[in-house]
């Protein structure tokens, strides 16, 4: 039986890419996220329209949480608020989905037991407004 990968932002450009490559690699996906379009415009884009579940949610309520982590042996974490801007303009707002919504995954991952690792991703964000494109890590 295929091993099952929770993916939190699995709706967002870096969750639909993991998701993809890990069901390449013969991985069940349970997708979370706030809303899907990202995702479907991605599938229909690529032609992959993969066999997995979607399940909108927050990271911000800890009950939909657990019961989505259920069956899971994986977590990839890669829900978050993007945008520098949001970051400015609604801080408190980002830091709740950010901080907050991470310590939810993680207090979800020990209830559930099963975890056996969880992955925590980042994004191009902490590069903060880009100077050129593509951002590469040496960039300032």
């Amino acid at each position: 039986m295929a091993q099952k990968v929770l993916i939190t932002g699995g709706g967002g450009f870096i969750g639909s890419h993991i998701s993809e490559n890990l069901q390449k690699k013969g991985f069940q996906i349970r997708l979370f996220d706030l809303n899907f379009t990202n995702y479907d415009l991605f599938a229909q884009k690529t032609g992959n329209f993969l066999n997995l579940e979607k399940i909108k949610g927050s990271v911000l309520d800890t009950n939909a949480l657990q019961e989505v982590m259920k069956g899971c042996d994986y977590v990839i974490h890669a829900a978050a608020m993007l945008g520098v801007k949001n970051t400015e303009q609604k801080a408190l707002e980002c830091l709740n989905a950010n901080i907050l919504g991470t310590i939810n995954v993680l207090e979800a991952c020990i209830k559930e037991k099963n975890i056996k690792r969880i992955v925590f991703t980042s994004s191009s964000e902490v590069y903060g407004e880009p100077i050129k494109f593509p951002i590469e890590e040496s960039d300032p």
